[in-house]
């Protein structure tokens, strides 16, 4: 299945369960050597913080194997801050590579974004959204900007790396929920006007501490909800 992207910022990816396993992550921080990254994380340095992390996505993953349904990972931002390239790009062909039916990485920008950014520059034509191909590579990204919206199983979701301090124009109010990180653990409430629809923190450390893994399954962020709403 070849990578999709929206038509234009305010048209909506669709996905169907029946067909897709969704994984969402945000805040990964690979290669941010400070003591507030990886040490609150329970790592003795960044070098184990991201091969930890690596390999935690990496059999979230590879858990749901084996079922028929194509694999897609989407990326809330600050992933990589000042790391080198090479590294970088090794985290995720090895992420891509460690699944047969792993198909896509959707990435929302976030605020420590050298590497993204600079790629971006580099491999498109600056619009977003847009498909990052690295030469010499075997990734393909789907870069949807700073914000984008989804309907899974027809249900909508606003996705941020920074909270909402108001609704989009396409949001009328409903059903709709924005996921976010940026906050990594520390903001519980994250509503910020009567305008803005709830929003949801799936950084890693929640991930960690509410279902032992970097990032959430679709399913478990459908149980997150329904506890919260």
């Amino acid at each position: 299945m070849p990578l999709k992207l929206p038509n234009s910022k305010l048209r909506a990816l669709r996905f169907n369960t029946d067909e897709s396993d969704l994984f969402f992550g945000s805040d990964f921080h690979f290669g941010h050597n400070k003591d507030f990254i990886y040490k609150d994380r329970g790592f003795d340095s960044i070098i184990e913080h991201d091969l930890k992390i690596t390999q935690g996505i990496i059999d979230k993953i590879q858990s749901y194997q084996g079922n028929g349904k194509n694999k897609n990972l989407i990326i809330l931002g600050d992933s990589f801050l000042n790391i080198g390239d090479d590294i970088a790009l090794d985290i995720f062909e090895r992420i891509i590579q460690a699944v047969p039916e792993f198909v896509n990485i959707y990435y929302i920008f976030g605020n420590h974004e050298s590497n993204i950014c600079r790629w971006f520059e580099s491999y498109t034509d600056g619009r977003v959204p847009a498909i990052l191909q690295i030469p010499n590579r075997n990734i393909k990204i789907a870069l949807l900007g700073e914000q984008a919206k989804i309907l899974i199983d027809k249900r909508p979701f606003y996705l941020s790396h920074l909270p909402l301090m108001d609704t989009p124009r396409f949001f009328k109010g409903g059903e709709e929920r924005a996921l976010v990180g940026h906050c990594h653990g520390n903001n519980p409430r994250l509503y910020f006007s009567d305008k803005s629809c709830p929003s949801y923190d799936i950084g890693v450390e929640i991930a960690m501490k509410e279902v032992n893994a970097p990032i959430f399954h679709y399913n478990e962020i459908i149980e997150r909800l329904k506890k919260k709403d």
